[in-house]
């Protein structure tokens, strides 16, 4: 007799559950995030009782000897960093044969959250996106393009009143990966809604290609809407990839008409489709916010 077949959807399965212990250290209290690439658990350290975010590619790439062997190159490079606006990367190493990196644990909000949650006074904004500015240099400055710059890999530390915001930059290790990965549908791996026109064409990135998605994101903030969906939501990656290619958003002084005009052209200039159009550095655009 045929058994009829089961049709819900499998869920993902996961590297670790609550209480498993990572590296011999590292024990398990939950999955924090689980993205297209990577998994990231909060676990805290028998060691000395601090807690960490763990991260991990996930099943599809655990075993891609390319993704895991840039994964470690850049874990070893971003350990290395001390910077109050990028996350720091304190260890690493293998569990049954799978790589992981252990990271300083944001108890925070990410951005994209905080800003559908309510609206951001301008100064804030500027506040923050300074603070990446900053964040992406210091990259930069090492040789390093993120090339995954978005609303959720950007947290943001407040206090109980909003009176302080402090911005940090996460997801450098996967990032880095991007570059050779790519969909069935020919597209580079990534958040293509963020995605810079030469990354999406495949063509060279240098630091330039990170303007872009900071442009977006200060669009988005300020407008309360990515500029590339104004009018209407694109239905797949590729209608995204295509809105990124070709069409240019309404000046921000037309959809806001008391904005200042110098903050208008300064997100106009970010998010230029070409990269010599753009502000040349990220520290360039962070002296302009000034």
């Amino acid at each position: 007799m045929n058994r009829a077949r089961d049709m819900r959807p499998k869920k993902p399965s996961r590297r670790f559950t609550e209480g498993d212990v990572v590296g011999n250290h590292y024990r398990v209290l939950r999955l924090i995030a689980a993205g297209g690439m990577a998994e990231v658990y909060e676990v805290i350290d028998q060691r000395t009782g601090l807690r960490w975010a763990l991260k991990t590619p996930n099943d599809r790439y655990a075993n891609n000897r390319r993704v895991v062997a840039r994964m470690v190159r850049e874990a070893k490079s971003l350990s290395m960093i001390n910077d109050p606006s990028l996350v720091r990367v304190f260890d690493a190493g293998e569990h049954d044969g799978h790589f992981f990196m252990v990271m300083e644990y944001i108890d925070g909000c990410p951005l994209k959250t905080l800003a559908e949650e309510r609206a951001l006074p301008l100064g804030v904004v500027l506040s923050l996106i300074r603070q990446v500015c900053l964040a992406v240099h210091v990259l930069h400055q090492l040789g390093h393009v993120h090339r995954d710059i978005k609303p959720d890999n950007i947290m943001i530390l407040e206090n109980a009143d909003g009176a302080w915001h402090l911005a940090k930059l996460i997801d450098l290790g996967i990032a880095k990966i991007a570059d050779f990965s790519t969909t069935s549908g020919g597209l580079p791996m990534g958040t293509v809604n963020y995605m810079a026109p030469e990354q999406i064409c495949g063509d060279k990135v240098d630091a330039r290609t990170d303007i872009f998605p900071i442009g977006l994101i200060l669009y988005e903030l300020i407008a309360r809407c990515h500029p590339h969906e104004i009018n209407s939501r694109p239905a797949s990656r590729g209608e995204w990839a295509q809105r990124q290619l070709n069409y240019k958003p309404a000046p921000l002084i037309e959809i806001i008409p008391t904005i200042h005009p110098s903050v208008s052209e300064m997100v106009e200039r970010a998010m230029a489709k070409k990269a010599e159009d753009r502000f040349k550095s990220a520290a360039e655009l962070a002296e302009t916010i000034d």
